[in-house]
């Protein structure tokens, strides 16, 4: 089917420009004539959809498309299907696809990241650093060794935060204790709102000052928790832990006062 084929064509040189949202949009009335697709156009189709669902967050939509190319399609497949789990938190189903799964050079060091993050999981930090090394290795340019974070560089940063802040939104910060975990739990991961990204680099927990009343007690103690391992994940150097984390202790800070990203950038944040 020249059209199709044509279709799926132009949504990849969208997908791999970056215009995610247009490559979805152009193939999506091909979804409902999937049965008139061969082979290979549907599996094309399957792996669009997966890769473009990933891109937005919509991890259950990518499962699916996955789930379906893998059944079809050789092993590269089932591994965006395990990432896929993985993302969803679904760790043991992840596992059990990387144990079947042949280390094919193009994959390898996609492999070895993920089955470091899996370590991590089951709090293996010491075989989690060496599979990461093994990624960083073998694909230097799309994934890293995460550096240590020390806490006093958090509290360093933390306390260097505090000072851009105006003295009365500065005080009411500082009633709010910062926690320092390595990841977050597998029951915060499950919390009530829906369930969490793995790799989350911070929350706030309690009540926003906005919504607090003295009719009302609170049900927890606010806090802020960071998430070390995961931030150290997106740090190349000193200079980028500095950043992230000046970044994620604002994002939880401004939670703290009822602020969104918005808010806070047009408070100079």
């Amino acid at each position: 089917m020249a059209e199709a084929k044509d279709l799926l064509d132009e949504a990849y040189e969208l997908y791999d420009a970056a215009h995610i949202e247009e490559a979805l949009d152009l193939v999506r009335p091909l979804l409902s004539r999937q049965s008139s697709l061969n082979h290979d156009q549907r599996l094309s189709l399957l792996r669009l959809v997966g890769r473009c669902s990933l891109e937005f967050g919509d991890y259950e939509r990518a499962r699916q498309a996955f789930d379906t190319a893998a059944r079809i399609a050789p092993d590269l497949d089932r591994l965006d299907l395990a990432i896929t789990l993985f993302y969803l938190c679904r760790f043991d189903e992840t596992e059990m696809i990387f144990e079947t799964l042949p280390a094919y050079p193009e994959i390898e060091a996609e492999l070895y990241w993920y089955r470091g993050l899996l370590a991590e999981r089951r709090a293996d930090f010491e075989r989690a650093d060496s599979l990461f090394r093994r990624a960083a290795r073998l694909d230097s340019k799309r994934f890293i060794v995460p550096p240590k974070i020390d806490e006093n560089e958090v509290r360093d940063t933390y306390d260097a935060v505090l000072e851009e802040f105006p003295p009365d939104m500065r005080s009411a910060a500082l009633e709010v204790p910062v926690l320092i975990e390595e990841l977050p739990s597998d029951e915060v991961l499950e919390s009530a709102i829906g369930r969490l990204h793995p790799l989350m680099l911070g929350m706030y927990a309690g009540t926003p000052l906005d919504r607090k009343s003295s009719l009302t007690p609170d049900p927890e103690v606010d806090r802020i928790v960071l998430f070390r391992r995961n931030i150290a994940k997106l740090c190349h150097n000193r200079e980028d832990l500095h950043r992230e984390l000046r970044q994620t202790l604002i994002h939880e800070i401004g939670h703290h006062f009822g602020l969104s990203d918005e808010e806070l950038e047009e408070r100079g944040f």
